[in-house]
């Protein structure tokens, strides 16, 4: 099951974080423990791989309503062409700041965390198994 949810992982960082952040790495466990204190296995950026309206896949979204860094506009703008291209993504925004869900982090949100993370294993049931 681990690898299942990693191949997931991997789709959505592929689909999502390069269109929407422009960032450019792939770091290992303990590279991306380091850098932010991530409990996953792997951080994943693939700078504009993806077309958001040729994406064919179920994709599921969850963003802070306060980042400049994945601002709300850039997250509309990527649904609202998911959406023109046929597809309509799951897309949920959290009344937070960017790094809700990060536990270590100062804007970590526990309420936003735990609604992100049951709406994230209710999706990985639906499309994974």
């Amino acid at each position: 099951m681990r690898r299942v949810l990693a191949a997931a992982a991997t789709l959505a960082a592929v689909a999502v974080a390069g269109p929407l952040c422009h960032a450019q790495t792939v770091y290992p466990i303990d590279r991306a423990d380091i850098l932010v204190g991530s409990r996953f296995d792997f951080k994943v950026e693939f700078p504009g791989l993806a077309d958001p309206a040729k994406i064919r896949i179920p994709l599921q979204g969850h963003f802070a309503n306060t980042d400049d860094w994945c601002t709300p506009q850039v997250v509309n703008d990527f649904e609202k062409a998911m959406t023109t291209g046929g597809n309509k993504p799951e897309i949920y925004r959290y009344n937070a700041a960017h790094a809700f869900a990060n536990e270590k982090s100062p804007a970590y949100d526990a309420p936003s965390a735990k609604q992100a993370r049951e709406r994230t294993l209710a999706f990985l049931r639906k499309h994974v198994g």
